[in-house]
């Protein structure tokens, strides 16, 4: 099985709930020492859905250690970071991310897990600049933070409404 095949059969057994035959499916493609990119950010995503957010802070490592260019790579490792409780690794991650970006979707995307991951963080001025950047980018992500527990630190702020409200 090539590897865009292997990925995608681990993709489908992901989405279908099936983490362990996913998990196994790659590891056994490390095994046989296929190292490819796209093997270590997949299980990367499963690891995320087992809520193994070790592992998969390690499996991205690995794909952006063999594909620095991947964006979602990136972006997911700021996120297992964060779900893991690196509030630091998350920001840093993410931050790289933006470097990666091509579209205002992309770019929005990025602004809004920096407004999360600061915010958490403690870093309420800048959650808030980020989240200003953000909607300037693609409105539509106001949705989203009116029900992110991320933001709940920012919910009574008078800026924070006023971002939501215009």
């Amino acid at each position: 099985m090539d590897i865009t095949h292997l990925v995608e059969k681990a993709k489908k057994l992901r989405q279908e709930g099936s983490y362990d035959k996913a998990e196994a499916l790659l590891k056994s493609a490390i095994d046989e020492e296929i190292n490819d990119w796209s093997i270590w950010d997949q299980l990367g995503h499963v690891m995320v859905a087992k809520t193994d957010y070790e592992e998969a802070v390690e499996a991205f490592r690995k794909a952006v250690d063999l594909n620095s260019s991947s964006f979602f790579s990136w972006l997911s490792l700021g996120y297992a970071s964060k779900e893991g409780g690196d509030l630091a690794g998350a920001i840093a991650f993410t931050e790289a991310a933006m470097d990666l970006t091509e579209t205002p979707l992309h770019q929005g995307m990025v602004l809004y897990n920096l407004a999360c991951y600061t915010c958490l963080s403690g870093e309420k001025e800048k959650a808030l600049n980020y989240l200003e950047r953000c909607f300037k980018k693609d409105e539509s992500i106001k949705d989203w933070a009116r029900e992110d527990s991320d933001l709940d630190a920012l919910r009574t702020d008078a800026r924070y409404i006023r971002l939501l409200e215009n």
